[in-house]
């Protein structure tokens, strides 16, 4: 999940040291996790704000914009 991917984000970009990542949407709707985990994810972003943007919920059109932006367009699951 998201969590997960934030807390590979320092080796991320230790091989790409230009990389970002744009957060749309999911965050403050999709995510069961618990407070703690909410809390760990909010501290990875805090960690990150020159390469991390969390754009929040945004409209359908303003979401297809940005996705369309992207490089790559990734979709954190997790099932546990």
């Amino acid at each position: 999940g998201l969590l997960d991917l934030l807390k590979m984000w320092d080796k991320i970009l230790e091989a790409h040291p230009t990389a970002t990542l744009t957060l749309a949407y999911g965050k403050q709707t999709f995510m069961p996790g618990t407070d703690a985990e909410m809390a760990e994810i909010d501290g990875l972003i805090a960690k990150h704000k020159k390469s991390v943007i969390d754009l929040g919920r945004l409209p359908i059109n303003q979401l297809k914009k940005v996705v369309g932006q992207q490089s790559f367009y990734l979709y954190p699951y997790k099932t546990d």
